[in-house]
């Protein structure tokens, strides 16, 4: 079996090739295009690209957001928004795509095959453009890939957190979502709001344990990130959260969060390990292609 996985982001698309004990044969990595019609191009030459050198027999797709019943694509970070793009990527290629959530596809990929691999219950959460979860026990995916079971990034956050910022519209039409304050322009957000400065993720992270209001927007954006992980982890005795995306690099992040979620959680009532993710930023490609191969098996 040889499986190809893609993951759509908010600025790369990558594909990976696996084998049948899912060694990595290869991957390529493109920035995501701005527009519809060239990210089915864009997408269309990856797995041209795969098939080249390679047998495929399953392609899994993972991208933000959820794929609805009509088929649309709901993906308020994606220029494919409220398009049929999985169906359209089928017929232009002429086979077979199996589409999954890129949090979810993560999640598998860590809890089966990385970090999370010998817990029983994995939270996987990507912090990045936007943001996502996933939840797998005993190595299966909580209610299925097409699913909301892990949108928590338009779960609003709480007051007991967000009292003093200001009231934010997401773009999905909710207002005061969870990713308008912890996603790469919400800690963007917090920067402007504390310190006044216009500053990018990796900017911040440069400055924030040396720069008084930066490190306080950068702790207000751990103690929101650590209020959603133990208001999710609460509802599945969740194990470990396994991080990824863009702001997962952020410098002492681990160790921040863990801090975070000490100070706000219950006292002496379990919290679940923070940790990486094994394959970094790559995890979801992984991820797809399991999915992809799972959905071959059971037919």
């Amino acid at each position: 079996m040889v499986a190809l996985g893609l993951d759509i982001g908010g600025s790369k698309v990558e594909a990976q090739i696996f084998d049948s004990d899912w060694n990595l044969l290869a991957n390529k990595r493109v920035k995501t295009p701005g527009d519809r019609t060239s990210m089915l191009e864009e997408i269309s030459n990856l797995i041209l690209w795969a098939e080249k050198t390679n047998s495929i027999e399953v392609i899994g797709l993972a991208a933000p957001g959820l794929n609805l019943v009509d088929k649309n694509l709901f993906s308020i970070n994606l220029e494919a928004n409220s398009q049929q793009l999985v169906v359209d990527l089928e017929h232009k290629i002429n086979r077979r795509i199996e589409w999954i959530n890129d949090a979810r596809a993560f999640t598998v990929s860590e809890a089966v095959l990385g970090a999370g691999k010998y817990y029983q219950a994995v939270m996987g959460l990507v912090l990045g453009t936007g943001v996502g979860a996933g939840f797998v026990i005993n190595g299966s995916l909580v209610s299925n890939a097409n699913s909301s079971a892990g949108e928590v990034g338009h779960i609003s956050a709480p007051l007991s957190v967000c009292r003093e910022l200001p009231i934010l519209d997401c773009k999905c039409g909710r207002t005061c979502c969870y990713e308008v304050y912890i996603s790469g322009s919400g800690l963007s957000q917090l920067v402007y709001f504390y310190a006044g400065e216009n500053l990018q993720p990796e900017e911040i992270d440069v400055v924030k344990k040396t720069e008084p209001k930066i490190l306080k927007a950068w702790e207000k954006w751990c103690h929101i990130v650590a209020e959603l992980i133990i208001t999710s982890a609460s509802h599945l005795n969740t194990d470990i959260v396994v991080l990824g995306g863009g702001l997962s690099k952020m410098d002492g992040v681990i160790e921040d969060l863990t801090n975070a979620v000490d100070q706000r959680a219950l006292s002496n009532v379990k919290q679940p390990k923070i940790v990486l993710a094994e394959a970094g930023d790559a995890s979801g490609a992984r991820g797809a292609a399991y999915a992809a191969y799972l959905k071959d098996r059971l037919e």
